[in-house]
C-alpha cells in the first residue's frame, strides 16, 4: 500500500497472494500470485523467492524476453546454482503463464 499512489495509471502490481492483501482498482492492473507457497512446494526452499518473482516479472511484463533472463542468470549466480535458478526462473515463468 506504501507506494501505491506513486503507480501510473494503468500501472502492473504483482503481489505475492501469500501475504499481501491488496484491494483491486480501477487504477491499476493487480495480479496476484502465490509465489512463496509454490516457491516453497516446488524448490522446497525460499532462497529461490526472488528468482522465481523475477521469472514471473518478466513473464507479465516482457520487459525483455526470457532466454535474455536466463542468459543473465547464467552469467551472474554463483557457480554450480545456475540449473536451481534456471528452475526457479521457469518456474515463476509458468506461475504467470497459468493466469492466461
Amino acid at each position: 500500500d506504501k507506494y501505491i499512489s506513486t503507480l501510473k495509471k494503468d500501472g502492473i502490481v504483482i503481489a505475492d497472494s501469500d501475504f499481501v492483501n491488496i484491494s483491486k482498482s480501477k487504477k491499476y492492473n493487480l495480479i496476484k500470485l502465490p509465489l512463496s507457497s509454490t516457491t516453497l512446494e516446488k524448490m522446497e526452499n525460499l532462497i529461490a523467492l526472488n528468482i522465481v518473482s523475477l521469472g514471473a516479472l518478466v513473464a507479465i511484463t516482457k520487459v525483455i524476453s526470457h532466454e535474455s533472463l536466463e542468459k543473465a542468470i547464467i552469467d551472474t549466480v554463483p557457480e554450480g546454482t545456475d540449473k536451481f535458478n534456471l528452475e526457479a526462473a521457469r518456474l515463476g515463468k509458468s506461475l504467470a503463464e497459468s493466469l492466461t
